[in-house]
């Protein structure tokens, strides 16, 4: 199995988490310039991330090969209602968080641009960490039966992409300070983090 994406962590680092927790082995390719200019008409899309599978298959989309790996590697939720409850709650970390919200600020070009995109992040994440913070239904997972790809995605929202826009999970939010913990204590994810390449985004 191989997941293509650029330089960083980015689209591609829930789906290098669930692997990572996994355990599984995985060719982790990272592309640049003309490389990228050479494969791009074979990527599905004509974008990455792009997840090959061992059949040769090629498939597009960030969440749909996150949701993937997670229902292949027992990480989706253990009912038909917790996979529906992790969607959920990954749809709302990814959609309405991270392209509603931080996203708006990375695209903001100006100074003054990006110091408005902020100031507006900053009145409309609270709702969203509130919501989230009652969906926390395990000890320390999102999930009453144990670790999912919520958890997994949660983590990297707060610790590559929040943190990069100056954002953070609260102190008022403490149940969701407990998965974000509980997620950097797990071995093989303080494993990836520690074998990872270094990458600014």
């Amino acid at each position: 199995m191989k997941l293509t994406y650029f330089p960083g962590k980015g689209a591609a680092e829930l789906a290098r988490y669930i692997m990572a927790q996994a355990g599984v082995e995985w060719e982790d390719i990272r592309v640049t310039g003309d490389s990228w200019t050479a494969l791009k008409p074979s990527a599905p899309m004509g974008q990455l991330p792009m997840l090959e599978l061992d059949d040769g298959s090629k498939y597009p989309q960030s969440v749909s090969i996150a949701r993937y790996l997670a229902n292949k590697y027992d990480l989706a939720g253990k009912s038909p209602e917790e996979k529906l409850l992790a969607d959920a709650i990954v749809d709302t970390l990814r959609s309405d968080i991270l392209n509603g919200i931080l996203l708006k600020v990375f695209h903001a070009k100006e100074d003054a641009a990006k110091e408005v995109a902020k100031k507006e992040g900053a009145e409309k994440l609270p709702p969203y960490l509130a919501g989230l913070e009652k969906l926390v239904k395990g000890d320390k997972t999102f999930l009453a039966s144990g670790l999912s790809w919520a958890d997994l995605a949660l983590f990297n929202l707060a610790k590559e992409f929040m943190a990069m826009f100056g954002f953070a999970v609260g102190a008022e939010y403490p149940k969701l300070n407990a998965v974000i913990a509980n997620v950097g204590d797990l071995p093989n994810i303080k494993a990836w983090i520690a074998k990872r390449p270094e990458s600014t985004f």
